[in-house]
């Protein structure tokens, strides 16, 4: 069933499924078959990659420290954080083993399960970078409710304190169902929370590996797992941890409604997108947008399941709308209120060390780009955090520039290509909503949660035609059309 959506005369597809064949079964370059001229598409055993160790290398000397630290001031917050770490590995390792079982590779299971020990310690370092230097921000808030829920649930007993449940009062609820089987600790917290955005990143390379199964799928793991802004910023008890959940589900159903799958589409983009709508409406906004505008464009093959298809949309669009315009209390769903409130937001995100002037989507459309996707620049960097984000920034224009003829091409393929137009249309229409922002460290946060649809752009094919480059701009992906073996990567080598 995977795959039956492309158009098999496309270039794209045919000359892509060639290069796959080259370079082996399961996508990945053979490195013998290249350099000692085995023959081509025979398997070859794959190496574990090198940054495994590493994680794991991180890992243990920070768990160490924790539990000296735990030992010799006796605080039994950290003991019991410690605690849920090997749950939270244990569990990584069922799911590494059932997505291996399926994909019938079993070399995945070290790679999922490192890449949960690297979202870990990044949420170790994003603990200590909020608490020490920021003294907790927002996390304290929602430590604080989220223990008085956790004690009533634990009584068997409601609670309504959490107010209006939308927003942050929304997460805070989250908060106090995770402490309510676990530690109440704000380091025991910012571990689950990890971990969930841990999933969402595995639902988003579930989607791509569903939507674009012509091309090899393990660089684009490598990215999402390795990514140190994916590792740091939504790695803590918050909205963005939940919203990379979130928006993870919602994509991997999108992948599965537009390739063919309605009931499993249907399973996660709901919960998925319900979630997004209840934390931020906005952004589910954005989300309806790149669904809509693949389905509207994608080639249907049953006439019937389109109509089906169209009718789940149009209903998600009209929840959408109402819940955005409730959320922000808009009497009226129109252009002048929308642009009165994203004034107001403007107006709350210029302030503090990161402030800066934004630039108006409707006044300078490439340089809103810029600013909302890879802003701040070097030169413009206040703090180190801020220096780290941009020499990020800058690799990422640097691919995204490289891979401009890649994704032109799937734009005039949009019609075999939908998931890709989700990606580019939500993209875009999450630059026309955080345009108003002011302020880099909010830029920084939010951008994590597209970061993902992004990444997965650079992975598109070389057009037929275009000249060959020596290397690919990303991972070790067979990209060319031209079927040329052998050729390597800056992460998947």
């Amino acid at each position: 069933m995977r795959g039956r959506w492309l158009d098999e005369t496309d270039p794209w597809f045919r000359d892509s499924r060639r290069a796959a064949a080259v370079d082996g079964p399961g996508g990945a370059a053979s490195h013998s078959g290249s350099r000692g001229g085995s023959a081509a598409g025979a398997r070859t055993p794959r190496e574990r990659p090198a940054w495994i160790g590493v994680g794991w290398g991180l890992g243990v000397i920070m768990f160490i420290g924790a539990f000296v630290f735990a030992v010799t001031t006796t605080n039994d917050k950290i003991f019991g954080a410690l605690l849920i770490v090997p749950v939270l590995l244990a569990l990584a390792a069922m799911i590494a083993r059932s997505i291996a079982k399926i994909d019938q590779d079993p070399t995945l299971v070290p790679i999922i399960v490192g890449g949960a020990v690297f979202k870990l310690v990044g949420s170790g370092v994003k603990y200590m970078v909020s608490f020490g230097v920021y003294n907790g921000l927002d996390a304290n808030t929602y430590d604080l409710a989220a223990q008085e829920g956790a004690k009533v649930y634990r009584g068997f007993e409601l609670y309504d304190g959490w107010g209006k449940l939308s927003g942050t009062a929304f997460v805070r609820m989250i908060n106090g169902l995770v402490y309510t089987v676990t530690p109440m600790s704000r380091i025991a917290g910012c571990l689950v929370f990890a971990f969930l955005a841990y999933l969402g990143t595995l639902l988003f390379w579930r989607a791509f590996k569903i939507a674009m199964p012509h091309l090899d799928d393990r660089a684009y793991l490598f990215w999402l797992v390795l990514l140190p802004s994916l590792l740091y910023w939504p790695s803590s008890i918050g909205k963005e941890a939940f919203l990379t959940l979130c928006i993870g589900a919602a994509s991997y159903g999108v992948a599965n409604l537009l390739h063919g799958s309605a009931v499993r589409g249907a399973l996660t983009l709901v919960p998925g997108f319900m979630g997004v709508i209840q934390v931020r409406p906005h952004l589910g906004l954005v989300i309806f947008s790149g669904l809509a505008l693949a389905t509207l464009l994608r080639k249907a093959t049953r006439p019937i399941a389109s109509v089906i298809l169209a009718g789940m949309v149009v209903t998600v669009g009209m929840f959408a709308v109402s819940r955005a315009a409730s959320f922000f209390g808009l009497s009226t769903f129109s252009y002048d209120s929308i642009s009165e409130t994203l004034v107001d937001a403007n107006e709350r995100t210029e302030q503090g060390g990161s402030a800066f002037s934004p630039v108006s989507f409707s006044a300078n459309p490439p340089l809103a780009a810029v600013t909302v996707l890879y802003r701040p620049l070097p030169i413009e960097a206040g703090s180190v955090l801020e220096l780290l984000t941009s020499v990020e920034s800058f690799v990422l224009f640097m691919l995204g520039f490289s891979r401009r003829q890649e994704i032109w091409a799937a734009v005039r393929s949009a019609r075999t290509h939908p998931y890709t137009v989700y990606a580019i249309v939500s993209i875009f229409f999450f630059v026309v909503v955080f345009s108003v922002i002011g302020n880099f460290a909010i830029l920084a946060r939010q951008r994590t949660l597209i970061m993902p649809l992004y990444l997965s752009l650079m992975m598109l094919p070389k057009p037929a035609g275009a000249p060959s480059r020596s290397r690919t701009a990303i991972g070790e992906v067979p990209v060319g059309l031209d079927a040329e073996p052998g050729r390597g990567g800056w992460i998947g080598s």
